[in-house]
């Protein structure tokens, strides 16, 4: 409150959540796929709808279930990334570097700005907003395969920060990876040697 009176963003923050409140059944969807996105497993459901497949019709007979078998033993590397590590690829902003087009555009007036440091950096830009205008979230598996895809050959840690440094300087996702990669790099180094990184 400013002055006795509701700040302007406490009051369109407060008629987005009362109007996503009055719309919880739409609502509700939308963070479902959210949270479907971030990669939550739904086996049980389909194994669930699998056996309810398989139980409500009649006249099945053997050949019919073999659609429905299930391996034994399934495997992905995906499921082998830590919770912490899929939450953090999970909650990469959709954005990207601006670029000459978008001076051009008119959308912004250069590609580079100071920051409080007086160093130069890139602009970035939203490419899509959510309802209250925050970035939206890039999906979990277009982050992990473009990482696995263009990390693969890394044959250490060090060649990993270097690769995520040089894609770093036109991506924005693998900036804001190689920068928190980085970061845990010199936080562990630290940690195990008295020596500076």
């Amino acid at each position: 409150m400013e002055n006795g009176k509701i700040s302007p963003l406490t009051a369109r923050n407060t008629r987005l959540f009362r109007e996503a409140f009055d719309n919880w059944d739409l609502f509700r969807s939308i963070l479902e796929k959210k949270i479907e996105a971030l990669g939550v497993d739904k086996k049980v459901q389909r194994e669930q709808q699998q056996v309810q497949d398989m139980d409500g019709g009649e006249g099945h007979n053997q050949e019919e279930f073999g659609h429905y078998e299930q391996p034994f033993y399934e495997h992905s590397l995906r499921d082998d990334v830590p919770t912490k590590i899929r939450y953090f690829l999970s909650t990469i902003p959709n954005r990207k570097f601006a670029d000459y087009d978008d001076v051009v555009a008119g959308r912004i007036a250069s590609i580079y700005r100071y920051n409080e440091n007086g160093q130069k950096e890139r602009i970035y830009l939203d490419i899509k907003n959510n309802s209250m205008g925050y970035a939206t979230y890039m999906p979990y598996n277009k982050v992990y395969n473009t990482l696995l895809r263009l990390c693969h050959s890394a044959r250490n840690i060090q060649e990993m920060d270097d690769m995520l440094a040089k894609l770093g300087k036109s991506d924005y996702s693998m900036y804001r990876i190689g920068k928190a990669f980085h970061r845990f790099r010199t936080l562990m180094y630290r940690r195990w040697t008295k020596d500076d990184f």
